[in-house]
């Protein structure tokens, strides 16, 4: 039925649907965008919150140069779900522990600055290991894959 032959109660309801529809729509895209930025923020608190932890309890085994401690602290991020991989790197920037252990060297690299950035899917981490928050001993180099928290896969 063309537009000019409808009753004025017909062109009334049809443009109050279609404007409640449209603002019901962008109200729930609204909703999704907000909650995917929400669950990306708290996913970086809590990695930024694991590599502060797993830094902290990297400080003997790097102070006593103790290889094997450092890998089962490291191996402890097997239980993060989302870490594909993590290093730990003596005061003059070479490998001393990695996660998984066989990972390449090419892999994880110490950058020039302390901190979290956004790499394609990833996010990568460098947390400083320091004695008494003075001294530093090495960095503690992490990446986490951030696909389950990714609209775009």
């Amino acid at each position: 039925m063309p537009l000019q032959n409808m009753p004025i109660r017909r062109k009334l309801m049809t443009i109050v649907l279609v404007t409640t529809g449209m603002a019901l729509l962008l109200t729930c895209v609204g909703f999704v965008i907000a909650q995917l930025v929400s669950l990306r923020q708290s996913t970086v608190t809590q990695f930024v919150t694991l590599g502060e932890v797993i830094a902290s309890n990297s400080t003997a085994a790097l102070a006593f140069d103790d290889h094997e401690a450092a890998d089962e602290i490291l191996a402890a991020l097997s239980a993060a779900q989302n870490v594909v991989a993590a290093g730990l790197f003596d005061g003059e920037g070479r490998r001393f522990a990695t996660y998984p252990t066989e990972l390449p060297a090419q892999t994880l690299q110490v950058g020039a600055a302390d901190g979290y950035s956004f790499e394609g899917r990833y996010l990568l981490g460098s947390q400083p290991v320091t004695q008494d928050g003075r001294r530093r001993l090495g960095t503690l180099v992490l990446k986490l894959d951030m696909t389950p928290v990714s609209i775009w896969r």
